[in-house]
């Protein structure tokens, strides 16, 4: 009867052990069929995401190159802008100084010739007309 009870014994554990396994061969393979459905998500996912990543890095690459350039383009003309000012107040200056310095002159210019007798000389030039007339006619007679 001991034979007989550890064979069912032994049968018994069998049938649980084998049970037990066909379990966790079930679980195993639903854990690798699960393992590369999700493989084959990410593979389909990065296929279809690098291109556009890729795309979107090179779109980036040149909005940051041109950036670049007209920062660099604004830079040079705030240097020039700044350069001209200082050339429009250097001309601005010295514009002052060459009216301030050539006010005294005309102003004296002026009052020279406010100061000329034109009368007088009016009369000079008439008497040098007369002088010099009569030695005009005597050298055409000798031409």
């Amino acid at each position: 009867m001991t034979e007989q009870f550890e064979e069912q014994v032994s049968e018994q554990t069998l049938e649980k052990l084998l049970k037990k396994q066909e379990k966790q061969l079930f679980y195993s393979r639903l854990t690798a069929f699960t393992g590369v459905g999700v493989f084959v998500a990410v593979v389909i996912a990065l296929v279809l995401v690098i291109p556009k990543v890729v795309t979107v890095l090179d779109e980036i690459n040149e909005v940051a190159t041109m950036a670049e350039t007209t920062l660099t383009n604004a830079d040079t003309t705030l240097t020039d802008i700044s350069t001209m000012s200082t050339n429009v107040t250097m001309v601005c200056t010295e514009m002052e100084t060459f009216l301030s310095e050539n006010s005294e002159t005309m102003s004296t210019a002026m009052e020279d010739i406010s100061s000329i007798d034109f009368e007088g000389l009016n009369s000079a030039i008439q008497d040098l007309e007369d002088v010099v007339e009569p030695l005009a006619n005597m050298m055409n007679v000798f031409n």
